[in-house]
């Protein structure tokens, strides 16, 4: 979990360049893990001589459930709150792009900045993943506002210096794509009958 080569939820950005990898290679089977694996020991009651060794999650970030959890409920070390229907949401979407009954679908995931996040430097590194169809450039918008169009690549740098202090929402938008995959966070999605744009609000604060 703690590794300097290892990655957490990054708002579903890992699960997605995970899962690109199968789109890429097309193996006959892909196992998809943990369900139920969310509990975890608060800090200092792990196993080991030192307390410190902890079992399923380490933390809300550095877990790999994909089952229902409560968006709202205290977690352990220092985490609040769970991923909601939203790894749920997101995996049937992914299953659905790779056995081609999506074939109409992007599916958009933001890495940075992630949700609810506090901001103390006066610019923040915006990074996004994508599987389905391939959007030829991205947008970034602030509060409503257009900061950044036209992108290419996966990841761009934003200037927040001119923001008051408090909460924010970052928009991340493909251009010229769509899905019918909402990807809620608080109840299991329905396919839409109409496709819908493409973007991913991301709240966070200015502290």
């Amino acid at each position: 979990w703690t590794g300097l080569g290892a990655h957490g939820r990054r708002g579903g950005a890992t699960y997605v360049e995970t899962f690109n990898v199968a789109m890429k290679h097309r193996p006959k089977v892909i196992l998809l893990h943990q369900f139920n694996e969310f509990a975890g020991q608060p800090p200092g009651h792990g196993l080991g001589p030192n307390k410190d060794i902890y079992l399923d999650s380490y933390s809300v970030e550095l877990s790999d459930d994909i089952e229902p959890v409560s968006l709202t409920a205290a977690g352990f070390r220092g985490d609040h709150g769970g991923w909601g229907f939203y790894f749920l949401n997101l995996t049937r979407a992914l299953i659905d792009i790779y056995n081609g009954q999506a074939k109409d679908c992007t599916v958009l995931t933001v890495a940075s900045p992630l949700r609810n996040a506090v901001v103390t430097e006066p610019k923040i590194t915006v990074e996004w993943a994508v599987s389905g169809v391939k959007p030829e450039k991205f947008s970034i918008d602030i509060d409503g506002q257009t900061v950044k169009r036209n992108l290419t690549g996966t990841s761009t740098e934003i200037s927040v210096a001119s923001l008051h202090k408090g909460a924010h929402v970052l928009t991340c938008k493909a251009d010229r794509v769509v899905t019918r995959y909402p990807l809620s966070f608080t109840e299991l999605d329905k396919l839409l009958a109409n496709p819908i744009p493409v973007k991913v609000d991301v709240p966070f604060k200015i502290h």
